[in-house]
């Protein structure tokens, strides 16, 4: 393919049968937009963020490896990757399982090409998506025009016409000035003349650009006021990527779509949410109050470590964004004593560049994840709302949340597998506590992740020689774990201090729903089947 060696793309094409794309990549490349395909391996995703693509073609053997593909995508790339669009290209036997999976929003579209009856459906829409993403960057209008509101159509349309003519006029003023240094370069007598000329075409441009931005700004003016009288009339706007992550709670696609047919968007759920902001800078607490006001939140905002303490209990917010320089309690004694009353509330940490080193030392109380100051209103909506919809189980630790310790409660009666699951914590804790010898910690990193293939080995054989009847899921869910942990240690280094961190937070997630949630799970299972045998 002519394309592959292109570093950045609007369009990528992720597929498994080459040959089934060819008449595809025919079609794209005759649009002259940049385009890479990329086949699908364990690198792929690595790929594709490196390539910042506008719309990613997805073409795989079957619509359970692009569903699933697509979520483990979206769950790794998280804030590395813009607004872009989905869509699945699919054979006519899925296409009815293609429709559910766009309709619930996980995808944004699908083209049957399998046979390939209708080679214009796919540059029709592939035409419109980088026309909406390139005026919208999808925003909130463009969600309106999905729901079928005309008056923000029409006015979407004529804002697209005046960003074509801008671009054309520049364009013309381009060729202008190149056409004038040419003639300079075959005329020498005639510099006063081409310089004139010049700078009228310059003139002419900046003339044209001043009329099409003041009618551009009329034009966004009333779409902010069709936007407000719209919204009346439709569910609070959110972002698309929010809608794709709260996706993942379909772990695959059954033969039905029922987990996908369940997927509820983040909008219908927004409105209940309370947030407490917890921050020293009253200017930064002012600004999120502001962005989670406008989707309907419930925010109440402090500035001392004591008063954070104090709201939460009074107040009992959903969620909590949470700073650590408080000029009285640091932002870790206070989420230790919220922990110590037993709370379980998701804490977001709010770090700059000062405090981002001791990120470590928050996990054990079991922090959803952190933003970095200063940061974007998307990343801030993206990280907020996909722990409200996806929150992190929170380990109860009684009052010392200093380790993470394994406690009797987490026993799943098998002595075993409680050994390993001690040893499990133990290293847990030690690669936190490895904060400046960075070859301790790829070896402690090492040692757990041993470890871990070990244990995993282990209960699978157990659940099997038991009888589990969810034990493929399970061995599933292990292999995914697996997978993360390897792409997590191909980035380890001593350089990358971030990818260090975010490890830390999911070796913890990891710790509480294996041990709080599938791991339970197995514990009853046998349990019952021990009092019926006894009966």
């Amino acid at each position: 393919m002519k394309n592959q060696r292109i570093n950045k793309a609007d369009i990528v094409l992720v597929f498994q049968d080459l040959e089934v794309v060819k008449p595809i990549t025919c079609q794209i490349e005759s649009l002259a937009i940049s385009f890479q395909a990329i086949g699908l391996n364990d690198l792929c995703i690595n790929k594709i963020l490196s390539v910042q693509p506008k719309i990613i073609l997805f073409s795989t053997l079957n619509l359970i490896t692009s569903v699933e593909f697509y979520i483990e995508f979206l769950e790794r790339s998280k804030n590395d990757m813009p607004e872009h669009h989905s869509i699945l290209l699919t054979n006519n036997k899925e296409s009815q399982r293609a429709f559910t999976a766009c309709e619930n929003g996980l995808f944004d579209n699908y083209v049957v090409i399998n046979p390939l009856n209708e080679p214009n459906r796919l540059t029709l829409i592939i035409l419109k998506a980088l026309k909406l993403i390139s005026e919208h960057n999808g925003g909130g209008i463009a969600k309106l025009l999905a729901e079928g509101n005309e008056n923000l159509a029409n006015c979407i349309d004529k804002g697209a016409d005046l960003r074509w003519s801008l671009q054309k006029n520049i364009e013309q003023c381009e060729s202008a000035m190149v056409n004038e240094s040419r003639t300079v370069l075959s005329n020498a007598e005639q510099p006063n003349e081409t310089a004139s000329n010049i700078e009228t075409a310059i003139r002419t441009l900046s003339e044209q650009v001043n009329n099409e931005f003041s009618e551009l700004i009329k034009q966004l003016q009333h779409v902010k006021i069709l936007n407000e009288q719209a919204m009346v009339q439709v569910d609070n706007a959110c972002n698309k990527n929010h809608k794709k992550l709260n996706s993942r709670v379909s772990s695959r696609l059954s033969n039905s779509m029922e987990e996908l047919e369940k997927t509820t968007s983040v909008a219908a759920k927004l409105t209940p949410y309370k947030l407490l902001v917890a921050d020293n800078s009253p200017l930064f607490t002012k600004a999120i109050t502001d962005i989670f006001k406008e989707n309907k939140c419930e925010v109440m905002a402090v500035n001392s470590g004591k008063k954070a303490i104090e709201k939460h209990a009074l107040f009992k917010p959903d969620i909590m964004l949470l700073d650590y320089s408080f000029t009285d309690l640091n932002g870790i004694e206070v989420i230790k004593r919220i922990r110590a009353t037993g709370s379980t509330t998701p804490v977001i940490v709010l770090s700059n560049s000062k405090n981002k080193s001791i990120i470590k030392k928050w996990i054990p109380f079991g922090i959803a994840s952190y933003i970095a100051k200063p940061s974007t209103q998307k990343i801030i909506l993206n990280t907020v709302f996909h722990e409200l919809t996806n929150p992190t189980k929170i380990l109860p630790q009684g009052k010392n949340y200093n380790l993470i310790k394994w406690l009797p409660e987490y026993s799943v009666d098998n002595e075993l597998l409680d050994s390993q699951h001690k040893e499990l914590f133990s290293l847990v804790n030690e690669y936190l506590r490895n904060d400046d010898d960075f070859d301790a910690l790829l070896n402690t990193f090492n040692r757990l992740f041993s470890c871990i293939r070990t244990h995993f080995k282990e209960e699978e054989k157990i659940l099997i020689d038991n009888g589990y009847p969810y034990a493929e899921e399970h061995i599933q869910k292990h292999k995914k774990y697996t997978e993360k942990l390897t792409m997590l240690r191909n980035k380890l280094t001593s350089e990358n201090n971030d990818i260090q961190e975010r490890i830390g937070i999911y070796l913890y997630e990891w710790l509480a729903n294996h041990i709080l949630k599938s791991d339970m799970h197995f514990k009853r299972y046998f349990a019952r089947q021990k009092l019926c045998s006894l009966e």
